[in-house]
């Protein structure tokens, strides 16, 4: 019966903020849970690898910002906070195989982090035009945007 519905403030996407609303009942009501902290920006796309953590990617009109940004629920969306990418630009896609490790991407760099948005760096074999990410399980992720891309990390066999 929970559900969250993202987008913008304002048809106007010169003057909207990122928002994120929930509703708790099916649908009958929603309340706002984030409003991102700068006009001009929308919300995308959204990922919860796991019941508490989501992340939303924040997107804004190509070459009006320096760094992208997401923003990162840790208690199921209740609440949610701002983390910049540096060296990352106008975010659409964004992707978590887990509660730390994913990826954003859109029309400029593709990104990722393994510690939750703490860090982030440049993934150089990805072009930056990655719209959507569909994670499967914590072994199987696929990229798409110009060019289709496959995560499956490679394991160990006969390992402990």
């Amino acid at each position: 019966r929970q559900g969250f519905i993202l987008g913008g403030t304002n048809d106007e996407l010169g003057e909207a903020s990122a928002v994120v609303l929930m509703t708790e009942d099916g649908g009958a009501t929603w309340s706002e849970r984030f409003r991102s902290s700068e006009a001009g920006e929308w919300g995308w796309h959204f990922e919860f690898p796991s019941r508490d953590v989501g992340y939303v990617s924040i997107e804004y009109p190509e070459g009006t910002r320096e760094d992208a940004k997401v923003a990162k629920t840790v208690d199921g969306g209740l609440t949610w906070s701002e983390i910049v990418i540096p060296g990352s630009t106008a975010l659409q896609g964004v992707g978590f195989v887990s509660e730390t490790t994913g990826w954003t991407s859109g029309r400029g760099t593709t990104s990722h982090t393994t510690d939750g948005g703490l860090t982030w760096t440049d993934v150089e074999v990805m072009d930056g035009s990655v719209n959507r990410f569909h994670v499967l399980n914590d072994t199987l992720a696929y990229a798409f945007g110009h060019r289709i891309y496959k995560w499956a990390p490679v394991r160990a066999e006969g390992g402990n």
